[in-house]
């Protein structure tokens, strides 16, 4: 199908009426064109649509003599692969912030994990004798050494160490064993 280059050489000086002669020739082949990439109409209906603003709005460089067929139809084309990379691009996108999404979901379950494990075991910690309760302590929160906490208790170094191995195996012996390695973790992360 060819357009008259009259209606063309209209259309380069901005009759309205031209576009609508080129619509109602092209627009069933056009939407079919975009249709077989697309598959979907709604969609199709308003790219088919864009195409013929692109040429109402490059109307002045259109050449009455060219292959105008072929311009449609590289215009559709063109059309259709900058809503695909549109389409790609927010679907990439909308994947990207699913993912940040699902790390801030199992940061935030991690946190309230550390948080029930450090409830759990503070209330086991407070069943501990005062002395045994106050070394565990300054070993697990205040990260002191065995030495440092002997010299500020004015205990022996073999005292501490078999205060904290008590406190250790009173732990592991109420907590499950899973809920006990968190603790292992968390206690090592500064508790």
């Amino acid at each position: 199908m060819h357009i008259d280059p009259k209606i063309l050489r209209e259309l380069n000086h901005g009759q309205s009426e031209a576009l609508e002669k080129i619509y109602l020739c092209y627009n069933g082949r056009i939407y079919n064109f975009i249709q077989g990439m697309i598959r979907d109409p709604a969609i199709s209906k308003d790219l088919t649509q864009d195409v013929f603003l692109q040429v109402w709005t490059k109307r002045s460089g259109i050449d009455p003599a060219g292959n105008f067929n072929g311009y449609l139809f590289t215009i559709a084309r063109n059309i259709v692969y900058m809503y695909l990379r549109r389409e790609l691009l927010f679907q990439n996108y909308l994947l990207d912030l699913e993912e940040e999404a699902a790390k801030d979901d199992l940061e935030a379950e991690r946190k309230l994990d550390d948080a029930l494990v450090r409830e759990q075991v503070m209330k086991l910690i407070e069943e501990l004798p005062e002395a045994r309760r106050n070394i565990f302590l300054l070993y697990w929160k205040s990260e002191m050494s065995y030495r440092e906490i002997a010299d500020v208790l004015s205990l022996s170094e073999k005292t501490v160490a078999t205060q904290v191995r008590r406190s250790l195996r009173f732990l592991c012996e109420r907590l499950d064993k899973v809920l006990f390695l968190c603790l292992l973790s968390t206690l090592s992360n500064g508790f």
